[in-house]
């Protein structure tokens, strides 16, 4: 997920897809896909993230 982006409640997101910054997410978002807008929308199921060079990565709790 890119800075500010906002997910409203009762949405769901899929796993390893990429969402635009500023997006404004109120509607789910499938697995795979890459996601941008105000409202967000799908933009295309090849390849999500192939732009993004340094992901987030969630870290263990220490």
């Amino acid at each position: 997920m890119g800075s500010s982006v906002r997910v409203v409640e009762d949405v769901s997101i899929g796993d390893g897809l990429t969402i635009g910054a500023g997006s404004v997410v109120t509607k789910e978002i499938p697995a795979g896909a890459t996601a941008a807008g105000n409202y967000a929308k799908v933009l295309n199921y090849n390849n999500p993230g192939r732009f993004i060079k340094n992901g987030w990565v969630q870290q263990a709790a220490r």
